[in-house]
């Protein structure tokens, strides 16, 4: 009897890991074809505060014709208004990864790159429920 009940624990496990192996994604590889979120806070000078379409209309319609861009908010601080959060969403990592690269060498972006002058943090997040 004991036999038959290990058995069955082992089958009923093997089947939850084949299961599990279906629906969350086995490696970091998995994740480049999920919708992302990027979080990026930084820092701009003091001038680019009282320039915000340089922060945000130019920026929004150039990015927006990137592939996988979703959309973008830009956030700002209450308690230091040169403290910023761009809050963008993306089809897949993938695409976030390739948006910034192409980004960092588009003359139409040198004058927000210009105006950022500290990067405090950036990170992509899965757009889905734990």
């Amino acid at each position: 009897m004991k036999t038959y009940r290990i058995l069955i624990i082992l089958l009923a496990g093997a089947s939850i890991q084949a299961t599990l192996a279906h629906v969350l994604p086995s490696n970091k590889n998995a994740m480049q074809d999920e919708p992302v979120i990027e979080v990026v806070v930084y820092q701009v000078k003091p001038e680019a505060v009282n320039t915000p379409s340089v922060l945000t209309t130019e920026v929004n319609a150039i990015i927006s014709q990137m592939e996988g861009f979703v959309s973008r908010s830009t956030l700002q601080s209450s308690e230091d208004p040169t403290l910023l959060m761009d809050y963008v969403e993306w089809e897949s990592l993938a695409a976030a990864k390739a948006a910034m690269e192409k980004a960092q060498s588009m003359p139409e972006l040198a004058t927000f790159f210009q105006s950022t002058t500290k990067i405090e943090s950036m990170h992509h997040f899965r757009k889905k429920a734990l």
